[in-house]
């Protein structure tokens, strides 16, 4: 609408609400001058950093370099954001019995 940006946190709300993957509910709250508070679930931009972690993770990228292109300051942190899906687990369960016959 032409206006700058002042919250990203506001506008990423706004646009998933728009795109279907979120929704915004009033409460009310006579605690505050409107005499509600907005009140938002749905996609989080946090869960966005999962999914890069997750997805450069199952495609091979070395846990090091996920780390430098999330800007993670430990290589902890890459570990609590990497999931790994149980079918990319499971592809490698058997790894052990190929190499032994």
């Amino acid at each position: 609408q032409g206006r700058m940006i002042s919250e990203i946190k506001t506008s990423f709300q706004k646009a998933c609400i728009r795109a279907g993957l979120g929704a915004e509910k009033k409460v009310p709250n006579p605690n505050n001058k409107r005499g509600f508070t907005r009140l938002y679930s749905g996609l989080r931009w946090h869960e966005l950093r999962h999914t890069f972690a997750s997805w450069h993770a199952q495609s091979g990228t070395p846990p090091q370099v996920i780390k430098e292109l999330g800007g993670w300051s430990s290589m902890q942190m890459v570990e609590r954001y990497m999931h790994l899906s149980p079918s990319f687990t499971a592809s490698y369960a058997n790894n052990i019995l190929k190499g032994s016959t």
